[in-house]
């Protein structure tokens, strides 16, 4: 039995009914829809989507095409693992999982159907605007089943079949230019096991993946753009399905550290620069931020008034923000799914990918993009550490408003040495990372509680009659409480910061 390895590289969207009919009239004119229709196995206790897995098998001629998929090590946007293989009967092989699963080895007898899908397929063949690409296009409009549930397939899929993922972007931009569109990246397989299980979709948290040491530094920015730009992207579907906080934070970190990869990066690299892909994402970041101010406040600032206010007082405050947030959220989800934003999202990853954002008009950045990741780290490292020990005044002499500017900066060197840990011995950066971790979490604690009256007030201000005025009323209360604890925090924050200070920097001989 032959088995193939390959990198499917895809893009998804999800379509409405009107869209769907749409390119079925305009861009699969010509083609007549075919049945497909495929079984998903898995053992009773789904040891392979634990191990990020899928096991399809579908109706291929007179046998049946056996489909592996699974996330590679560095995790993209829009790729996967696929490993293929044509098997006899309705039964799943699983010899392919052994080279998967590190401990537990299914075998056939364990493996079992859990759900299937059924759809209508039109199929065609697009051409790259650069014409050095092969697109395959799939609309895909039926349903995925499991027991007697069933929810509804409509999504188009274009995946890369000659030349490069620049092609596909460029087919991608192109028709969501003239369609509907939104970016999907929760695949067939995720809304069968969520059928089966009734869990929600959950936030996207990549693993941690280092660099190579001695990698090129032009390919290492490349690099993390990309393991940044999955992070981001990837947490598009569960903010617009369910809005978790958890999702909200994950979208936003994605971004944040893209933004960081822009500063590290900065000597010879234009990724910041005034109408770029990324800096066109400032007001999303800013928007997301509006909302996990809130969600920070329920979860973390509230708990620890201990009493400071009113059962009744409280009530007034939670209903406050549950409308602000639904508010906000219906603001959001309504920017998420517009084809614009699908084509920003696009622009980006493109842009990532044509490396537009190198600048080399100097001898300085020419020479610096020579380098590699241990090179450029060990002068690179250093410039930030010092930036951040040059703020240490803002400890003792600043205002409690000035911490946050220490925290952005303690966050920048937090990034950093985590972008560059694998260079360096493992064990030094790992103490070194927890400790700078520690103090960023702390100095983020004050921040929330710094500035939760200015919160309040601002929630009072979307409120109405008497609970604007109560909410008003709580924020002093508030406001009085947080300047008891700043004060009585300030030297132990100072303390916090010699054991930080203790810490000896990891890429230091």
């Amino acid at each position: 039995m032959a088995v193939s390895k390959t990198t499917e590289v895809e893009i998804k969207f999800k379509l409405s009914e009107r869209t769907s009919k749409l390119l079925a009239a305009e861009l699969f004119a010509s083609e007549l829809p075919k049945l497909t229709e495929s079984a998903y196995f898995d053992t009773p206790e789904n040891l392979l989507q634990q191990n990020g897995l899928e096991l399809r098998l579908r109706k291929a001629g007179k046998g049946y095409r056996q489909t592996i998929k699974a996330l590679p090590a560095a995790p993209r946007a829009f790729s996967r693992t696929e490993i293929e293989s044509d098997v006899s009967s309705d039964l799943p092989d699983p010899g392919p999982l052994s080279r998967l699963l590190k401990k537990a080895k299914p075998q056939a007898c364990t493996l079992q159907p859990i759900f299937e899908t059924r759809f209508k397929r039109w199929k065609n063949t697009l051409q790259s605007p650069s014409n050095r690409g092969a697109i395959e296009a799939c609309l895909d409009v039926g349903e995925v089943r499991a027991q007697d549930k069933k929810e509804r397939i409509r999504e188009l899929e274009l995946e890369l079949k000659g030349g490069s993922i620049s092609d596909l972007y460029g087919v991608a931009l192109n028709l969501a230019s003239k369609y509907d569109l939104t970016l999907l990246f929760d695949g067939k397989a995720d809304r069968g096991y969520r059928l089966c299980t009734d869990k929600e979709i959950k936030a996207w948290k990549p693993k941690k993946h280092g660099l190579d040491p001695d990698l090129n530094i032009v390919d290492a920015a490349t690099e993390s753009l990309r393991q940044a730009y999955t992070h981001f992207a990837r947490n598009i579907t569960p903010v617009v399905e369910i809005g978790h906080p958890d999702s909200i934070h994950q979208m936003r970190v994605g971004i944040r550290r893209l933004r960081t990869i822009a500063f590290v990066f900065s000597q010879f690299t234009a990724l910041n620069s005034s109408g770029s892909p990324l800096s066109e994402m400032r007001g999303l970041f800013a928007q997301l931020g509006r909302i996990r101010e809130m969600d920070v406040f329920m979860k973390d600032v509230a708990p620890e008034t201990n009493g400071l206010l009113s059962e009744k007082q409280w009530g007034t405050i939670e209903q406050a923000i549950v409308r602000n947030r639904d508010g906000k959220m219906k603001t959001l989800r309504k920017r998420l799914t517009t084809s614009q934003f699908t084509s920003e999202v696009l622009q980006l990853g493109h842009w990532i990918e044509q490396k537009k954002w190198i600048d080399a008009s100097n001898a300085n950045s020419r020479t610096l993009m020579e380098l590699n990741v241990k090179q450029f780290a060990e002068a690179r490292l250093p410039e930030l550490y010092d930036e951040l020990i040059s703020r240490r005044r803002l400890i003792r002499d600043g205002e409690h408003s000035e911490w946050h500017r220490l925290r952005i900066q303690t966050k920048k060197l937090r990034y950093a040495s985590e972008f560059f840990s694998s260079a360096f011995h493992q064990t030094k950066s790992k103490a070194f990372i927890r400790r700078l971790s520690s103090w960023q979490d702390r100095l983020g604690r004050l921040n929330d509680i710094a500035t939760a009256a200015k919160f309040l007030k601002r929630i009072s201000r979307e409120e109405q009659g008497k609970a604007r005025k109560d909410i008003a009323k709580s924020s002093l209360m508030v406001a009085g409480w947080a300047h008891a604890v700043l004060s009585r925090e300030e030297p132990e924050l100072a303390k916090h910061w010699q054991v930080f200070e203790q810490a000896s920097p990891f890429w230091t001989k």
